[in-house]
């Protein structure tokens, strides 16, 4: 359980800080819990700010006796954001998991698909296209968004460079690799390669470079493996899509987070999925 820690000072200043229900030893504290499920990992606690209002609490403040002082605190966007964090993880990860039921011939062959919300036929696919459903099936259409992006910024994506094109094609923009990683890091979260396993957390997104210069692109699951711990991932490499322990089987060429906006946008906030 994690609590709010106002260290109880004699110069009655108190400094706030989020920390773990281990108290250190040797302080008086008084403690404001935060109820269990409301927080994720301490590392997505680094990007929020905590936005404050004043709230009366009688802390004890110096041989004096007790003062009422003013407890800067407000947990009303922190609470809502961590939520709506641990929930897109949880539905992408199932979503991502769904997928390993269907059986998918590998078939990158380009197709003129609807727009937006286009797919190939049902039956087919390829690593991306892993990517596009388990987002799709969320409420976000990777399709749209990430063609909108290419049409505005086409020399931020490798289109010219890898594929020779000179305008946007929503027909196959977002069923490659390169283009999803510029996507994401221009519209998500750039996360550290690394080689420790821990670093890779649920919903993240991971690309690799195969043999043959072929790029590669899973989604990191909540499940492990017992034999290395490594968290499974689920990826469409040539079988159709598995859930399986291959993090570190290839080079790893990048780790990305990305939570659409109905996910992150304040409760009655209105306007496009980002």
């Amino acid at each position: 359980r994690t609590h709010l820690m106002i260290p109880r000072e004699s110069h009655c200043d108190p400094k706030y800080t989020l920390v773990s229900s281990t108290v250190p030893s040797g302080k008086a504290f008084a403690t404001l819990p935060i109820p269990h499920g409301s927080l994720t990992e301490q590392h997505r606690l680094n990007s929020w700010k905590l936005h404050l209002q004043r709230i009366p609490t009688m802390l004890g403040c110096g041989p004096g006796g007790k003062m009422l002082i003013g407890v800067l605190l407000s947990l009303s966007l922190v609470i809502p954001s961590a939520v709506s964090a641990s929930r897109f993880e949880a539905d992408l990860v199932a979503s991502a998991i769904a997928r390993t039921s269907f059986e998918v011939r590998y078939d990158g062959a380009y197709y003129a698909i609807d727009y937006p919300n286009g797919d190939v036929p049902a039956n087919i696919g390829v690593c991306t296209d892993v990517v596009v459903r388990a987002y799709r099936s969320i409420g976000t259409d990777l399709q749209k968004l990430v063609h909108e992006d290419v049409a505005a910024h086409f020399h931020a994506y490798p289109s010219k460079r890898i594929w020779g094109l000179n305008r946007p094609d929503k027909n196959i923009d977002h069923r490659r690799v390169p283009n999803l990683q510029v996507f994401f890091a221009r519209k998500g979260e750039v996360l550290p390669v690394s080689s420790t396993s821990h670093d890779y957390r649920p919903a993240h997104l991971v690309t690799w470079m195969l043999p043959g210069n072929l790029p590669h692109i899973g989604i990191v699951t909540d499940r492990f493996s017992p034999q290395t711990g490594n968290p499974l991932i689920v990826h469409n490499i040539g079988q159709g899509p598995q859930l399986e322990d291959m993090l570190f089987d290839y080079p790893i060429t990048g780790h990305y987070m990305y939570v659409p906006r109905q996910y992150t946008a304040p409760v009655g906030a209105t306007g496009a999925v980002r």
